[in-house]
Protein backbone atom coordinates (compact mmCIF):
# COMPACT_ATOMS: atom_id res chain seq x y z
CA UNK A 1 0.00 0.00 0.00
CA UNK A 2 2.59 2.44 0.85
CA UNK A 3 4.75 1.85 -2.30
CA UNK A 4 1.28 1.67 -4.43
CA UNK A 5 1.06 5.41 -2.90
CA UNK A 6 4.49 6.34 -3.45
CA UNK A 7 4.47 5.62 -7.07
CA UNK A 8 1.45 7.82 -7.63
CA UNK A 9 3.28 10.27 -6.01
CA UNK A 10 6.18 10.34 -8.04
CA UNK A 11 3.76 9.64 -11.05
CA UNK A 12 2.04 13.00 -10.04
CA UNK A 13 5.22 15.05 -9.46
CA UNK A 14 6.73 13.74 -12.85
CA UNK A 15 2.91 14.75 -14.62
CA UNK A 16 3.05 18.35 -12.54
CA UNK A 17 7.17 18.86 -14.08
CA UNK A 18 9.14 18.32 -10.66
CA UNK A 19 10.93 15.95 -12.85
CA UNK A 20 11.43 16.41 -16.41
CA UNK A 21 9.05 14.26 -18.72
CA UNK A 22 6.78 13.91 -20.89
CA UNK A 23 3.35 13.11 -19.19
CA UNK A 24 2.78 10.86 -21.56
CA UNK A 25 5.80 8.75 -20.42
CA UNK A 26 5.43 5.07 -19.97
CA UNK A 27 7.79 4.28 -16.77
CA UNK A 28 8.94 1.48 -15.95
CA UNK A 29 8.97 -0.10 -12.61
CA UNK A 30 12.59 -1.89 -11.77
CA UNK A 31 11.90 -2.08 -8.77
CA UNK A 32 10.12 -0.87 -5.50
CA UNK A 33 9.64 -1.87 -1.47
CA UNK A 34 9.70 -0.42 1.53
CA UNK A 35 8.47 2.98 0.54
CA UNK A 36 10.83 3.33 -2.30
CA UNK A 37 10.49 2.89 -6.32
CA UNK A 38 13.40 2.50 -8.72
CA UNK A 39 11.90 3.46 -12.38
CA UNK A 40 13.59 4.05 -15.75
CA UNK A 41 12.57 5.20 -19.60
CA UNK A 42 14.23 6.17 -22.45
CA UNK A 43 14.56 8.31 -25.50
CA UNK A 44 15.92 7.90 -28.92
CA UNK A 45 18.43 10.54 -29.42
CA UNK A 46 21.20 10.87 -32.50
CA UNK A 47 24.92 10.26 -31.10
CA UNK A 48 28.35 10.59 -32.73
CA UNK A 49 28.90 6.86 -33.71
CA UNK A 50 24.65 6.55 -34.48
CA UNK A 51 21.06 5.83 -32.71
CA UNK A 52 21.47 6.10 -28.46
CA UNK A 53 18.77 5.72 -26.19
CA UNK A 54 18.99 8.43 -23.84
CA UNK A 55 17.94 6.28 -20.16
CA UNK A 56 16.63 8.65 -17.52
CA UNK A 57 16.59 6.84 -13.70
CA UNK A 58 14.50 7.55 -10.89
CA UNK A 59 15.14 6.63 -7.55
CA UNK A 60 12.65 8.15 -4.80
CA UNK A 61 11.77 7.32 -1.56
CA UNK A 62 9.46 8.45 0.45
CA UNK A 63 9.06 11.07 3.65
CA UNK A 64 10.39 8.78 6.28
CA UNK A 65 10.97 5.94 4.10
CA UNK A 66 13.96 3.79 3.56
CA UNK A 67 17.27 4.82 2.59
CA UNK A 68 17.65 3.33 -1.40
CA UNK A 69 20.95 2.96 -3.29
CA UNK A 70 20.99 1.28 -6.97
CA UNK A 71 23.84 0.82 -9.71
CA UNK A 72 22.78 0.61 -13.16
CA UNK A 73 25.13 -1.12 -15.82
CA UNK A 74 24.84 -0.37 -19.46
CA UNK A 75 26.59 -3.51 -20.92
CA UNK A 76 27.54 -4.35 -24.79
CA UNK A 77 27.34 -8.19 -24.90
CA UNK A 78 31.02 -9.46 -26.46
CA UNK A 79 31.76 -12.74 -28.33
CA UNK A 80 32.11 -15.51 -26.30
CA UNK A 81 28.65 -14.58 -24.27
CA UNK A 82 30.81 -11.62 -21.94
CA UNK A 83 30.25 -8.49 -21.63
CA UNK A 84 32.01 -5.17 -21.39
CA UNK A 85 30.58 -2.08 -19.48
CA UNK A 86 29.67 1.05 -21.31
CA UNK A 87 28.41 2.67 -18.38
CA UNK A 88 27.80 2.79 -14.42
CA UNK A 89 25.37 5.25 -12.61
CA UNK A 90 25.11 4.55 -9.09
CA UNK A 91 22.10 6.58 -7.23
CA UNK A 92 20.89 7.10 -3.91
CA UNK A 93 18.31 8.32 -1.90
CA UNK A 94 16.69 8.66 1.54
CA UNK A 95 14.07 10.12 3.43
CA UNK A 96 11.85 11.37 0.62
CA UNK A 97 14.52 12.39 -1.85
CA UNK A 98 15.06 11.54 -5.56
CA UNK A 99 17.79 10.45 -7.09
CA UNK A 100 17.30 11.18 -10.90
CA UNK A 101 20.26 10.40 -13.49
CA UNK A 102 20.32 10.12 -17.03
CA UNK A 103 22.40 7.49 -18.70
CA UNK A 104 22.98 6.54 -22.64
CA UNK A 105 23.23 3.35 -24.40
CA UNK A 106 23.56 2.46 -27.99
CA UNK A 107 20.47 0.92 -29.89
CA UNK A 108 22.78 -0.61 -32.16
CA UNK A 109 25.21 -2.49 -29.76
CA UNK A 110 27.68 -4.33 -31.56
CA UNK A 111 28.40 -6.67 -34.65
CA UNK A 112 29.99 -9.72 -34.59
CA UNK A 113 29.75 -13.47 -35.43
CA UNK A 114 27.62 -12.40 -38.31
CA UNK A 115 25.12 -10.17 -36.32
CA UNK A 116 24.20 -7.48 -34.40
CA UNK A 117 24.14 -7.98 -30.52
CA UNK A 118 22.02 -4.64 -28.60
CA UNK A 119 23.03 -2.85 -25.36
CA UNK A 120 21.63 -4.20 -22.37
CA UNK A 121 21.19 -3.09 -18.33
CA UNK A 122 22.11 -4.86 -15.57
CA UNK A 123 20.92 -3.03 -11.79
CA UNK A 124 21.39 -3.59 -8.70
CA UNK A 125 18.47 -2.14 -5.84
CA UNK A 126 18.62 -1.71 -2.04
CA UNK A 127 15.77 -0.73 0.15
CA UNK A 128 17.82 -0.66 3.81
CA UNK A 129 16.83 -2.57 5.83
CA UNK A 130 16.50 -5.86 4.50
CA UNK A 131 15.22 -5.56 1.00
CA UNK A 132 16.42 -5.89 -2.43
CA UNK A 133 16.80 -6.75 -6.03
CA UNK A 134 18.59 -7.43 -9.25
CA UNK A 135 17.78 -7.67 -12.75
CA UNK A 136 18.87 -7.24 -16.24
CA UNK A 137 17.02 -6.87 -19.75
CA UNK A 138 17.01 -5.14 -23.11
CA UNK A 139 15.97 -1.63 -23.76
CA UNK A 140 13.52 -2.44 -25.94
CA UNK A 141 11.80 -3.80 -22.89
CA UNK A 142 11.98 -0.14 -21.19
CA UNK A 143 9.10 1.98 -21.43
CA UNK A 144 9.64 5.47 -23.74
CA UNK A 145 9.32 8.61 -22.00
Amino acid sequence: MFARALLLAVMFALVAGVVPARAEAAWTTLGSGRGGVFLACKTPESGGYGPVWKVTLVLATAQGGPQAAARFTVRRPQAGGWFSTVATVDMAAAGGAWDVRDVYASQIGAFWGGAWHRDQYAFSLSFYPQTGDTGSGSFLNVGSC
